[in-house]
Parts: C-alpha cells; sequence; structure tokens
C-alpha cells in the first residue's frame, strides 16, 4: 500500500506540472482503481480497534443489526438529497 501511495503521489506531481506522457493516463486509471478497492476492502471490514467514530465501533461491536439499519437510513436520507 506504500508503494502505491508512492505512485500515485509522483503521477499526481508529474501530471500537475506538465511532465505528463501517455503513461499518465494509465497511472491515472490504477491511482482511482487502487482508491476504490481501498474504500471497499475498508467497508467490508472496518477497523473497530482504532476508529474514527468511535460510537460507530461501539455500536458495530455491539449491535451489528442496529448499525446496518442506521447506516441504510442514513444512506436513503442522503440520496433524497441529491
Amino acid at each position: 500500500m506504500y508503494s502505491e501511495t508512492v505512485e500515485m503521489i509522483a503521477c499526481q506531481r508529474n501530471f500537475l506540472f506538465g511532465q505528463s506522457d501517455s503513461s499518465q493516463m494509465l497511472c491515472l486509471c490504477v491511482q482511482v482503481e487502487s482508491i476504490m478497492i481501498s474504500i471497499i476492502s475498508m467497508l467490508s471490514s472496518p477497523n473497530d480497534e482504532s476508529p474514527a467514530n468511535i460510537d460507530a465501533a461501539k455500536q458495530w461491536r455491539d449491535d451489528r443489526e442496529g448499525f446496518r439499519k442506521k447506516v441504510a437510513r442514513i444512506v436513503r436520507k442522503s440520496q433524497e438529497m441529491l
């Protein structure tokens, strides 16, 4: 994961400073793919040992069904705002 992050930063730097070539498009696609894989990984197995949201982590551990219902409600509400 660290090496992928370094590659993404290097690609962004080259792209921003006009040092792009035909390989840049591939680099940007790989970056998006890496980000999506990371997001899917975080969503499928959240880290409740070192959470950003302590209340959500506690509910994830203690009441998984309640957690899923709350997330579904929040997602529906956010979709209605679109």
